[in-house]
């Protein structure tokens, strides 16, 4: 394969260069090397120019053209030289490639938590073979539980109805986003001063309407 045309395919901010790709029984396998003059210290985000020693990384990636392909990079260590930062050597962090102690690539772990979006753990994991991304439901589960947070836009439009904490006994306030038929909060009581309170903090709010 052309080393040249596979570089086109990594994030251009990824920091690491193609050395050599091969064809071996196990699939693709591609080599590759950190570029950076400097890193930042995870601790202190100090820069450091220091090289301390190198490691070797592997990563699984999407495959290509049908067969497994891994990533074999040649990262390396730097020595802090900040007098009051605790860390004194750290390894070098590709955020555009992949997360810190990772064994895959950050395509391959997205692919994997669109996989559980859609069909859950054990789904995601069969289809995920199918595919030739095999993984386990456990970590088609991980990755859907550490995605992070969609940002949510503020409620413009909000339904308000009662709810019983006990049947009979207590009852509560509860908030409906309209748009989207969602809960966006639970309050105290049911004589609308909770209410006001929340509507003075969320003036953003357009329409409300109250279910009797």
């Amino acid at each position: 394969m052309d080393a040249a045309f596979l570089q086109t395919l990594l994030p251009a901010d990824a920091g690491v260069r193609i050395t050599d790709v091969a064809i071996d029984p196990a699939g693709v396998a591609v080599q590759l090397a950190t570029t950076a003059d400097a890193a930042p210290c995870p601790q202190c985000r100090s820069a450091s120019t220091a090289v301390h020693g190198r490691y070797r990384r592997t990563l699984r990636d999407r495959p290509c053209l049908g067969r497994p392909v891994r990533l074999l990079v040649t990262a390396r260590k730097f020595v802090c030289r900040r007098a009051d930062c605790p860390r004194r050597v750290f390894c070098e962090r590709l955020p555009e490639l992949t997360a810190p102690h990772a064994h895959t690539t950050g395509e391959l772990a997205d692919a994997h938590r669109h996989l559980g979006l859609a069909l859950g753990g054990e789904g995601g994991a069969r289809l995920a073979a199918e595919l030739g991304l095999p993984t386990s439901p456990d970590t088609i589960l991980r990755r859907v539980k550490d995605a992070p947070d969609e940002p949510t836009p503020r409620p413009r439009y909000v339904g308000v109805d009662d709810w019983a904490t006990r049947k009979g006994h207590s009852y509560g306030t509860i908030l409906i986003e309209l748009e989207r038929g969602t809960v966006i909060d639970l309050l105290p009581g049911r004589d609308g001063e909770a209410v006001k309170v929340w509507l003075a903090a969320n003036p953003q709010v357009e329409v409300i309407t109250r279910d009797r």
